[in-house]
């Protein structure tokens, strides 16, 4: 079907050869009012820059993304979707409301629309129009189960012989042992040193070469790091399971990590059952733990010496500092049941545990880092169960830690999560007006 769209009017001069369109004068306010719709929809869409968002593969506050990365987004039929960022901006200072919920606190600018259910439909209001103890705010878990591998091998390998291999040498029936250590691609006295004392390592490749030359079996090799001896009693799960995770997450609690000492270290606590749990794991995972009493105080420290093994938390995501530490990005993908075991093991360190005459399990998580107790709610919240909203308080010091040691005033932050079932919405409670960046 053809449409008309010229005009040819009487004066076939005025319109030659064609005629006038009829679209060319609509085009440049239709072509104003999209800017004008692309500019509203930038002023309207505004959250502070803490703003915690669900990425594809963790969480990242809204000051931190970038363009090209990819969030988390809701589909026309509210389906959970992964969107790339194709626009960043910063709007400035501006006023902003703060929407508050038992579960959720949501802060923006007040137009910013929020995804709430109004009387069992689902909508987008602006912020400043929400109906509190009405709307319900929409509760979000994620149901991700990626696997995460260890990683064993180090970036530069280097190798020793197994026990079976020293008997083998031992055994074998060399003509000119001399002549053979001179034709190694190592000097001499270290490729003996490798052959006969025992925990002597080499670069894998020239362990390989040396092996070669002795006829003896390089694929039996034990793989190690420089000047590492025990490598052999390392014995960590191909992928993180349940233990694991609870162990990384105690260690980012009450750990320390050392790629410099070559160390894993955690504090002992007051709760000895809590102690030996840990320490067990190390010693699965790592061979032998060591306890080191603190003479300054009652308590010590549990301790592997293994470079290898820091190295492994290290490169999976373990930050030191107490107010540097965040939960690895692995950990927002992982099942529900290693998020949930991380967590835990954060508790076991940091956590004031009790339960209610009803059995429901609750724990308050108190940090310093409000980054670190942001990371732990998001998890928490994930899996769907329960976690209050983030609370602030100032610590006044001045006290004896010890008898040389002084408490410092310090800032606190922290959560209350419990094992409750997440609801699915939940009203909106409070809606407040401030001033913000």
């Amino acid at each position: 079907m053809l449409f008309r769209s010229f005009r040819i009017g009487d004066d076939r001069k005025t319109f030659y050869p064609y005629g006038q369109s009829l679209v060319e004068p609509a085009r440049a306010p239709a072509h104003s009012l999209r800017l004008l719709e692309d500019a509203m929809v930038v002023y309207r869409l505004c959250l502070v820059g803490d703003t915690v968002i669900s990425m594809e593969n963790g969480v990242k506050n809204i000051r931190d993304i970038v363009v090209g990365d990819t969030v988390l987004s809701y589909d026309y039929n509210g389906k959970l979707i992964p969107a790339k960022v194709t626009c960043h901006k910063n709007n400035g200072v501006q006023n902003v409301f703060s929407v508050k919920s038992k579960h959720i606190e949501i802060i923006g600018t007040a137009t910013h629309p929020v995804l709430v259910d109004r009387q069992g439909v689902l909508q987008y209001v602006d912020i400043q129009d929400l109906i509190p103890k009405t709307d319900k705010l929409i509760c979000v878990t994620r149901n991700d189960n990626i696997l995460t591998q260890i990683p064993k091998i180090p970036k530069d390998p280097w190798a020793k012989l197994s026990p079976e291999m020293r008997i083998a040498f031992r055994n074998g029936n060399y003509e000119n042992i001399s002549k053979l250590l001179r034709s190694c691609k190592v000097k001499d006295d270290r490729a003996k040193q490798f052959l006969y004392c025992e925990g002597k390592a080499l670069p894998l490749d020239l362990a390989k070469n040396v092996c070669e030359i002795f006829d003896l079996d390089y694929s039996k090799l034990v793989i190690t790091q420089k000047s590492q001896i025990y490598s052999e009693r390392i014995n960590l799960p191909d992928f993180v399971d349940e233990d694991f995770a609870r162990l990384f997450g105690f260690l980012i609690g009450d750990g320390s990590i050392s790629r410099k000492l070559s160390r894993i270290v955690f504090s002992a606590g007051d709760k000895q059952h809590i102690n030996q749990k840990y320490a067990n794991l190390l010693k699965r995972y790592f061979g032998k733990v060591s306890y080191n009493p603190d003479k300054r105080g009652k308590f010590g420290n549990y301790c592997v010496s293994s470079a290898r093994g820091a190295e492994i938390f290290l490169e999976m995501g373990y930050i030191p500092g107490a107010k540097n530490k965040r939960i690895p990005q692995w950990v927002f993908t992982s099942s529900p049941e290693i998020r949930r075991a991380f967590i835990e093991g954060i508790s076991d360190a940091d956590g004031c545990q009790r339960k209610t005459y009803k059995g429901t399990w609750f724990s308050t998580i108190e940090l310093c880092n409000k980054e670190l107790v942001k990371d732990i709610k998001s998890v928490w919240s994930s899996i769907g169960l329960c976690s209050g909203k983030i609370k602030e308080r100032q610590r006044k010091g001045g006290h004896k830690i010890t008898t040389d040691r002084l408490m410092k005033s310090t800032t606190s932050y922290s959560v209350t999560i419990s094992d409750n079932s997440l609801p699915l919405d939940r009203k909106s409670t409070r809606l407040n007006s401030s001033h913000t960046d």
